[in-house]
């Protein structure tokens, strides 16, 4: 469902269902916030300007083109939509997650955004970016928050 349009999370027992569009903001991190300093991955791998999704019965969706730094960098997958609206959404959902980009524990729900901006890093970094994931581990030394972020509609 995640990659078709949809996001979800978990809350309990429970799972909760959102437009994958879906970014209220629960704050912002800066490098104060990262005491260890933050651990950035760049996947060149993951970068995509243009998306194309073939389904059944030559249904199509296209998204995207010639990014202006890094020209034409093209991906095509075979998935399973039956329409050219769920095409549609869902190249739209791959072209977002592929682009190039202090809160309270309880804010850090995943699902939900928070803006992270850092100078420390040999690229200085400003995006609003969607909460994956969140860690607490507890040891002699006090608690450790780890939180995992991608681009908002990963």
């Amino acid at each position: 469902m995640a990659g078709t349009g949809l996001d979800y999370t978990a809350v309990g027992s429970k799972i909760l269902l959102m437009p994958e569009e879906h970014c209220v903001r629960v704050g912002a991190l800066t490098d104060a916030d990262f005491p260890d300093g933050p651990v950035i991955v760049e996947d060149g791998l993951a970068l995509s300007a243009r998306w194309v999704i073939h389904g059944k019965d030559d249904v199509k969706g296209e998204a995207g083109g010639v990014h202006p730094y890094y020209g034409l960098l093209e991906r095509a997958v075979e998935e399973s939509v039956l329409d050219a609206a769920s095409a549609t959404k869902a190249v739209e959902s791959k072209l977002r997650a592929s682009s190039p980009a202090p809160v309270d524990v309880p804010s850090l729900v995943p699902g939900w955004c928070v803006d992270v901006t850092t100078t420390a890093t040999c690229r200085n970094i400003s995006q609003s970016l969607k909460i994956v994931g969140v860690k607490v581990t507890e040891d002699g030394y006090g608690e450790r928050v780890t939180v995992q972020l991608t681009p908002a509609g990963a």
